[in-house]
Protein backbone atom coordinates (compact mmCIF):
# COMPACT_ATOMS: atom_id res chain seq x y z
CA UNK A 1 0.00 0.00 0.00
CA UNK A 2 1.29 3.15 -0.78
CA UNK A 3 1.04 7.03 -1.12
CA UNK A 4 1.88 8.02 -4.19
CA UNK A 5 1.92 11.63 -6.49
CA UNK A 6 -0.39 12.47 -9.57
CA UNK A 7 -1.43 15.55 -10.96
CA UNK A 8 -4.64 15.70 -10.17
CA UNK A 9 -5.40 16.18 -6.20
CA UNK A 10 -1.49 15.71 -5.73
CA UNK A 11 -1.83 11.72 -3.93
CA UNK A 12 -3.60 8.70 -3.76
CA UNK A 13 -3.67 5.37 -2.03
CA UNK A 14 -2.44 2.85 -4.42
CA UNK A 15 -1.98 -1.55 -3.85
CA UNK A 16 0.51 -2.89 -5.80
CA UNK A 17 -0.39 -1.30 -9.29
CA UNK A 18 -4.09 -0.60 -8.82
CA UNK A 19 -4.75 3.27 -8.13
CA UNK A 20 -7.15 3.70 -5.19
CA UNK A 21 -8.07 7.37 -5.03
CA UNK A 22 -7.96 9.30 -1.68
CA UNK A 23 -10.30 7.19 -0.46
CA UNK A 24 -9.80 3.26 0.27
CA UNK A 25 -11.18 0.47 1.72
CA UNK A 26 -8.92 -2.46 2.01
CA UNK A 27 -10.55 -6.26 3.29
CA UNK A 28 -7.74 -7.95 5.07
CA UNK A 29 -7.80 -11.59 7.39
CA UNK A 30 -6.33 -11.37 11.22
CA UNK A 31 -2.92 -11.43 11.11
CA UNK A 32 -2.34 -9.43 7.97
CA UNK A 33 0.70 -7.57 7.98
CA UNK A 34 0.07 -4.70 5.55
CA UNK A 35 3.46 -2.61 4.30
CA UNK A 36 2.91 1.28 3.95
CA UNK A 37 5.28 3.22 1.60
CA UNK A 38 5.15 6.91 1.29
CA UNK A 39 5.96 7.22 -2.58
CA UNK A 40 5.27 11.09 -3.20
CA UNK A 41 7.49 12.95 -2.33
CA UNK A 42 6.44 15.03 0.62
CA UNK A 43 5.92 14.13 4.34
CA UNK A 44 2.88 12.94 5.75
CA UNK A 45 0.94 12.81 9.39
CA UNK A 46 -0.53 9.53 9.66
CA UNK A 47 -3.39 9.36 12.23
CA UNK A 48 -5.67 6.42 13.68
CA UNK A 49 -9.40 7.53 13.91
CA UNK A 50 -11.02 4.32 14.51
CA UNK A 51 -10.72 0.66 15.10
CA UNK A 52 -8.45 -1.37 18.11
CA UNK A 53 -5.69 0.17 18.68
CA UNK A 54 -2.30 -0.83 15.80
CA UNK A 55 1.41 0.29 16.80
CA UNK A 56 2.92 1.97 13.85
CA UNK A 57 5.75 4.23 15.30
CA UNK A 58 4.65 8.02 15.50
CA UNK A 59 2.56 9.79 13.42
CA UNK A 60 5.15 11.06 11.00
CA UNK A 61 5.69 9.55 7.77
CA UNK A 62 8.86 10.71 5.99
CA UNK A 63 9.26 10.64 1.78
CA UNK A 64 10.54 7.01 0.90
CA UNK A 65 10.13 4.99 4.44
CA UNK A 66 8.14 2.14 5.28
CA UNK A 67 6.29 0.91 7.80
CA UNK A 68 4.24 -2.50 8.38
CA UNK A 69 1.11 -2.39 10.51
CA UNK A 70 -0.11 -5.71 11.79
CA UNK A 71 -4.04 -6.42 12.24
CA UNK A 72 -4.50 -8.67 14.95
CA UNK A 73 -8.25 -8.14 15.81
CA UNK A 74 -11.10 -8.11 14.01
CA UNK A 75 -12.63 -4.68 13.30
CA UNK A 76 -12.71 -2.13 11.07
CA UNK A 77 -9.57 0.22 11.37
CA UNK A 78 -9.87 4.00 10.38
CA UNK A 79 -7.07 6.08 8.78
CA UNK A 80 -6.47 9.69 8.23
CA UNK A 81 -3.33 10.97 6.21
CA UNK A 82 -2.29 14.76 5.73
CA UNK A 83 0.74 16.18 3.84
CA UNK A 84 3.37 18.43 6.04
CA UNK A 85 3.99 20.27 2.99
CA UNK A 86 2.66 22.02 -0.05
CA UNK A 87 3.14 20.58 -3.92
CA UNK A 88 5.12 24.01 -4.09
CA UNK A 89 7.35 23.34 -1.30
CA UNK A 90 8.40 20.34 -3.04
CA UNK A 91 8.35 21.40 -6.42
CA UNK A 92 5.43 19.62 -7.56
CA UNK A 93 3.11 20.73 -10.19
CA UNK A 94 -0.59 19.63 -9.56
CA UNK A 95 -4.00 20.31 -10.25
CA UNK A 96 -7.20 21.10 -7.59
CA UNK A 97 -6.87 20.73 -4.42
CA UNK A 98 -4.96 18.57 -2.21
CA UNK A 99 -6.88 15.15 -1.35
CA UNK A 100 -7.59 14.41 2.01
CA UNK A 101 -6.44 10.72 2.19
CA UNK A 102 -8.65 8.46 4.16
CA UNK A 103 -7.44 4.50 4.68
CA UNK A 104 -10.00 1.82 6.08
CA UNK A 105 -9.11 -1.54 6.97
CA UNK A 106 -11.76 -4.36 7.59
CA UNK A 107 -10.25 -7.54 9.01
CA UNK A 108 -12.58 -10.18 9.02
Amino acid sequence: MSIVHVLRGCHVWMHGSRQLGPSAIVRVKPGTKLKLRVSCPMDFELVQVAGPRVAYGGTRFYAGTTRVLTFKRVGTYRFAARNLQTSEEVGLQTLGEDNALRLTIRVR
